[in-house]
């Protein structure tokens, strides 16, 4: 008996031996990506069928240089990313990614991912890591070409001419915005077959972009799309990645683990790494959010005196970088309840927002710090004025207050932003003396009521006038306003609801930064309030208007340096493709899209139209009385998506609605600002608009010189007939003149004299598509063509349709900042088929049946003139 138990023993411990054995070296942990299935686009794309329905052009007599593929390549069941990375990605970004071969927009958690989130492991790897931020290189990252924006941050100024008195030249704006809702998943930099997307076209307000993104499950350092970088840089905004230190929810030690590594010498790895990824990817810097103990003691998570010396060396490395790219790189500071302030006692309030405020070059205050409160600390450290304004103070536009947004439709655009950064007055018109507590109370009281006044430097030079700059939080919340107005349309997603998301988000934007009118003037007023403090009546911000633009001055990139501008407005959205086919403007139907890669500069003034009465000039406001204003006019692109229109209003499709003109006036639209101020200097300016056909010889160029003078025309404008089908009563024209004079306003004027016999009620819009200035010394540079060639980097291949990733061996328009390619592929009838669209030679294209072999390239350059390339699988 003895005997046998002993046997069964030792076959028991064999057996768990073996047992053991096998777990170690069989890979039984972990994901086998070659074993994904398949990805739907529906969320993203729910009304994009295919591209059967996209209007098709013929190829006969096309002009086209053949290319060839310079390299091997396999069509693939999936895309292996144990042997080609592509930096940190989600687990659901995994299954899209292996699935699709799509390139997805950067951002990274410190310690990157697990191993098995990629393959199958034995027990051994089990918390084994790859991916991590500091081991990040751009050479190795399959996605990051895709990520890197082309243009260059452009040049720009303040306008020769302020649209109001009280814009102050000094102040600056930072928005803070989500434009992209969810970091994972996403792949803006390449483009979706959808119409409706967030976005930001009011930058002659902004100088600080702030891709607002981050957490503890989608990364906490998160770059700006290419796209994004590309728009704001192409508007003279620089644009900010973020860095998302959130204790708040989730952000513990270990996940700090890869951000706190250090070399032998004590540097830490991730100031080189921060800079190099500003560096390659090509924008501007980093948002520190910097709350990683959320709302426990310091230490819990990390000490932020640790925080405060990773700033500094980043700080240092860039000050004393040799390459002008790193010294140009800011890092905005950030605290919660940060404030750079002085108790009553006259003590610094805040250590950790002033430490943060010393190692990074710019620093925003939380909510509900006030001008006076930052002009003590000022005054408290004699900071220079220029240092003045390196402090913002924010507003948060996304607050909720009673389970609703509180800058809701009825409030947007009347909102006084002068408290954060004019000097509050009390009721009698007096300063609150912050040295004394009790005066703090009273302010914060009348706050709440809203009894705050301000005065200019004009009235008050000590407390009057701008003192910092400031910021808005949740700017994206004319979108949410938008998605509200869309819901109660439909809840089925289309195209024209889409369109009509696109408006309205855009109309309410203007309204944040020109107010409820939609038009700044001298006269404008606004509400200043604690949100909330007004109860449940919205009855106070009737007939208010007042938004952002009342005190930032606009900015503009048409100056002296720049040789040529151009724009047709796109924001880089639409429903339909307006391009250029062998010469012959045509419009591709059926063909939503949203790639702001290839988004154009935006109208500087938002929406400057003017009745003009014996040589002065009356504002026109958008409201009950005169409903006249500008809009983003998606159904009438003269290139790309959109063109601008001045009309009465929209429908619920998008369509912007015609315009009920008074007879026998004249009046004037100023649309892009200018600061050329060289004499003697020949500008030959070019406008495309759309009018009535009776309308083409009393419209025409208006051009403002010095203190907003008109210029008188030295010679009669060039009017061009575009060929278009058009319709019976509107037609697409070309203006052009030349103007040697320094220019402050390029815009349009038109007259309604003697009109009246020819339309009763004159009910039109006018639309406009183009602006051009080109300058005697203008060159972009030309590259020889004749050894481009194609990559194939992966033919992922599902259900008989390929994904493709592929690039020009050399971007053949690297100077032209306002050039763009254009993917189309020939069908079995010799048609060609829209298919994506990119400024820089990286190209992806999804869903195409494996019959389709035949692919064109189509570059427009900055004068809207085409060349052709194809290649075949």
């Amino acid at each position: 008996m003895k005997k046998l138990l002993s046997l069964m023993i030792i076959v028991c411990l064999t057996s768990a031996s073996s047992l053991t054995l096998i777990s170690c070296t069989q890979k039984v942990y972990g994901r086998d990506i070659s074993k994904i299935g398949n990805y739907s686009w529906l969320k993203e794309e729910p009304y994009f069928d295919s591209y059967k329905n996209i209007l098709k052009f013929d190829i006969d007599d096309l002009q086209t240089a053949p290319i060839k593929i310079q390299n091997s390549f396999e069509y693939e069941k999936f895309l292996d990313l144990n042997k080609q990375s592509t930096s940190f990605k989600t687990e659901s970004e995994i299954t899209k990614q292996v699935a699709t071969a799509a390139p997805l927009n950067s951002k990274f958690l410190p310690n990157g991912n697990l191993v098995s989130d990629f393959k199958l492991i034995d027990r051994t790897e089990y918390y084994d890591q790859i991916n991590k931020v500091n081991e990040w290189n751009f050479d190795s990252d399959l996605d990051a070409k895709y990520n890197k924006s082309k243009i260059k941050l452009q040049e720009s100024q303040k306008t020769m001419n302020k649209w109001v008195d009280s814009q102050d030249p000094e102040t600056k704006e930072m928005n803070m915005s989500t434009i992209i809702e969810s970091t994972s998943n996403s792949n803006t930099i390449v483009g979706n077959k959808r119409v409706y997307e967030r976005s930001f076209n009011n930058y002659q307000y902004n100088d600080i972009l702030v891709s607002w993104a981050g957490s503890i499950d989608e990364g906490i350092i998160v770059p700006p799309a290419k796209n994004q970088v590309e728009k704001a840089h192409l508007n003279g905004t620089k644009i900010l990645g973020t860095i998302f230190l959130d204790g708040y929810h989730g952000l513990n030690k270990q996940a700090l683990k890869g951000f706190l590594e250090k070399d032998k010498k004590g540097n830490y790895l991730i100031v080189e790494k921060l800079i190099d990824l500003a560096v390659k990817l090509n924008f501007d810097g980093w948002f520190w959010n910097n709350e990683p103990n959320g709302s426990n003691p310091n230490g819990f998570v990390v000490d932020n005196e640790i925080m405060f010396e990773i700033m500094n060396q980043m700080q240092e490395t860039i000050k004393k970088s040799n390459d002008p790219k790193v010294k140009e790189l800011i890092v905005f500071g950030y605290k919660n309840q940060g404030q750079l302030t002085i108790d009553p006692q006259g003590n610094v309030s805040d250590y950790e927002s002033e430490k943060i405020y010393q190692n990074t070059s710019l620093f925003l205050n939380d909510f509900y710090v006030f001008a006076n409160e930052v002009n003590r600390y000022v005054e408290k450290n004699n900071l220079s004025k220029d240092e003045q304004f390196e402090i913002y103070s924010m507003f948060n536009a996304g607050a909720w207050v009673g389970g609703k947004i509180w800058f809701d439709k009825d409030k947007i655009g009347s909102r006084d932003f002068r408290e954060l950064n004019h000097i509050p007055f009390d009721s009698e018109q007096k300063p609150y003396n912050l040295n004394f507590q009790s005066e703090y109370t009273r302010m914060i009281e009348d706050y709440k009521k809203g009894k705050w006044t301000f005065k200019t430097e004009k009235q008050d030079k000590e407390n009057g006038g701008a003192k910092n700059s400031i910021a808005l939080f949740a700017s994206h919340v004319p979108y949410d306003l938008a998605s509200q107005d869309m819901d109660k349309i439909s809840k089925d997603k289309s195209v024209a609801l889409d369109t009509y998301g696109l408006v309205s988000a855009n109309n309410y934007d203007d309204q944040m930064y020109t107010g409820k009118n939609k038009a700044l003037s001298n006269d404008d007023k606004g509400v200043a309030i604690y949100p909330g403090g007004e109860g449940n009546s919205n009855s106070i911000f009737k007939d208010k208007s007042y938004g952002v633009g009342n005190l930032v001055q606009e900015k503009t990139i048409l100056i002296d340096s720049n040789n040529y501008f151009k724009t047709n407005f796109s924001t880089g959205q639409g429903s339909k493709m307006a391009t250029f086919i062998k010469g012959n403007r045509k419009i591709i139907e059926n063909y939503p899209w949203s790639n702001t890669n290839i988004a154009d500069i935006q109208p500087t003034y938002k929406w400057d139209i003017k009745k003009v009465k014996n040589n002065s000039n009356e504002q026109i406001k958008n409201n009950e009385d005169e409903k006249i204003s500008g809009y983003y006019d998606f159904y009438d692109p003269y290139l790309k998506g959109n063109s601008i229109s001045l009309g009465s209003g929209f429908n619920k499709n998008g369509e912007i609605l015609p315009v009920k003109w008074e007879t026998n006036k004249e009046y004037e639209w100023n649309i892009m600002g200018a600061n050329y101020t060289k004499e003697n200097e020949s500008k030959k300016v070019s406008i495309v608009v759309k009018v009535p056909k009776y309308l083409e010889d009393k419209i025409d160029i208006s051009v403002s010189g010095k203190a907003n003078e008109r210029i008188t025309q030295r010679n009669k404008t060039e009017i061009t007939h575009i060929k278009d089908s058009g319709s019976e009563d509107y037609t697409w024209i070309r203006l052009e003149n030349t103007y040697t004079q320094p220019i402050g306003k390029i815009g349009l004027s038109f007259s309604t004299k003697d009109l009246d016999l020819l339309d009763e009620e004159l009910l039109f819009k006018i639309t406009c598509g183009e602006i051009v200035v080109d300058k005697e010394n203008n060159k972009v540079n030309q590259y020889d063509q004749s050894n481009v060639g194609v990559i194939v980097e992966s033919v992922v291949q599902r259900n008989g349709k390929n994904n493709i990733r592929f690039n020009l061996t050399q971007d053949t328009l690297s100077d032209d900042i306002y050039s763009y390619y254009e993917i189309y592929l020939e069908d079995e009838n010799n048609k060609l088929i829209r298919l994506t669209e990119n400024n820089s030679p990286e190209f992806y294209i999804k869903q195409i049946e494996s019959k389709y072999k035949k692919f064109y390239i189509k570059q427009t350059n900055y004068k809207n003139q085409e060349k052709w390339f194809n290649f075949e699988l």
